[in-house]
């Protein structure tokens, strides 16, 4: 058939027998690959939103935690400035009867 149409002189029916599926196949696998590209863009724009999500709440995790690190501090210098405050009053009170 296509040696036919080449003899004939019809050289677009010619390309079309022999590059005809050869040309769909191209371009089924070009809107395959298209879709792929595409869901992995929208995969990688989800992950980017994910770990920015995950940062921030780990930096509000963080800033939690020194906060509540520094008011623990805070808290034994209290507890230690009371100590000793009682130990120097029962020092200069002298030895109890």
């Amino acid at each position: 058939m296509a040696y036919r149409a080449l003899r004939t002189g019809q050289e677009k029916r010619t390309r079309e027998i022999l590059l005809g599926p050869e040309i769909r196949f191209f371009g089924t696998m070009a809107a395959a690959a298209g879709e792929l590209a595409a869901e992995q863009a929208r995969r990688a724009a989800q992950a980017r939103r994910a770990f920015a999500a995950e940062r921030r709440a780990a930096r509000r995790e963080l800033v939690a935690v020194g906060l509540g690190a520094g008011l623990l501090v805070m808290l034994l210098l209290v507890t230690a400035q009371d100590v000793a405050r009682l130990a120097l009053e029962r020092r200069s009170a002298g030895p109890a009867r």
